[in-house]
């Protein structure tokens, strides 16, 4: 007996996000799964018109947060926009490991007890590195949100080597595309150990910025955390996780995952600016389109209803 036919609905939101490849995607599902309709569709109030497909199975993909489009029929997996400190909740109920933090509150003063003579303060809400802070440990205290990031959590600062050292893992449910290593520039001033000593100002500890060495990751066990941490997030589709490793120890650090999905980098300006100046093909690692396909086609099949 043929399988049931069904419809998946891929959401696109700009071509400078997706391009071409959610068409390649979706060809390679009907490929991989015949009886799977793919419809790659815009995020608008347009509703599906021919009733005849209405009553098949549905799901409905969007890597990142739908702003107008309501399905009518099917589950929908999409971005969700979610603060660090939900983040990090769910990381911690999955146990997976992230460095120490506390929330900055008023009228109290933070225990920052074995964090290290210095600590990374951060907002609960932005991204890309941005109002990053490094400061000492004695002087952290709470100041008035005056923006729209949110409060500010102190962290435990994880000290990657002389030059900032990041991993990002690109999962789609669980499934890893692909995965980045990112090194600061050594233009930059290293960082002489943990300590930072005489380093008090002006420093940075963001490994990712245009002027950053990527190379493509084959470490499994980052890999494998990667994959650990996309459990805890079953429902999101896109994850781009960003994991750092310890220098002395070689402990494994959770930072963040990005549910908000904006990673599709295989298109995207900042993907292909990172792919064209460091000469390597995301794509091309461990075939990540094709895996996507794959993927697509698997949880159709199971969650379409």
């Amino acid at each position: 007996m043929s399988p049931r036919r069904k419809n998946l609905f891929l959401v696109v939101h700009s071509p400078e996000l997706n391009g071409d490849t959610f068409a390649q995607v979706a060809g390679d599902v009907e490929r991989i799964a015949p009886h799977i309709r793919v419809r790659v569709i815009r995020d608008s109030r347009a509703r599906e018109k021919r009733w005849g497909r209405i009553f098949r199975p549905a799901l409905t993909v969007s890597m990142v947060p739908l702003e107008r489009l309501r399905p009518l029929r099917g589950p929908v997996c999409a971005g969700v926009r979610m603060s660090k400190l939900e983040e990090l909740a769910r990381l911690a109920k999955a146990d997976l490991p992230v460095p120490r933090w506390v929330l900055l509150e008023p009228d109290r003063e933070p225990d920052l007890s074995g964090f290290g003579p210095y600590v990374v303060v951060k907002p609960t809400n932005g991204g890309r590195g941005a109002e990053v802070r490094i400061q000492r440990r004695g002087r952290v205290r709470y100041k008035p949100v005056t923006d729209d990031r949110g409060p500010r959590t102190a962290q435990e600062f994880i000290y990657t080597g002389r030059w900032p050292v990041s991993y990002r893992v690109t999962s789609l449910f669980g499934e890893v595309l692909f995965s980045l290593r990112s090194e600061a520039s050594h233009d930059r001033v290293p960082l002489e150990g943990r300590e930072l000593v005489g380093q008090a100002g002006g420093i940075s500890i963001v490994a990712t910025a245009r002027t950053s060495t990527y190379t493509l990751n084959y470490d499994e066990e980052v890999l494998a955390l990667g994959r650990r941490v996309a459990m805890a997030f079953p429902d999101i589709p896109l994850l781009g996780i960003d994991i750092v490793r310890d220098h002395d120890t070689g402990r494994l650090y959770v930072l963040e995952t990005n549910p908000s999905g904006w990673v599709w980098n295989f298109s995207s300006e900042a993907g292909r600016g990172i792919q064209q100046d460091n000469g390597i093909d995301i794509d091309g690692q461990f075939g990540g389109l094709s895996i996507a396909a794959q993927t697509l086609a698997r949880e159709t099949d199971r969650r379409a209803r």
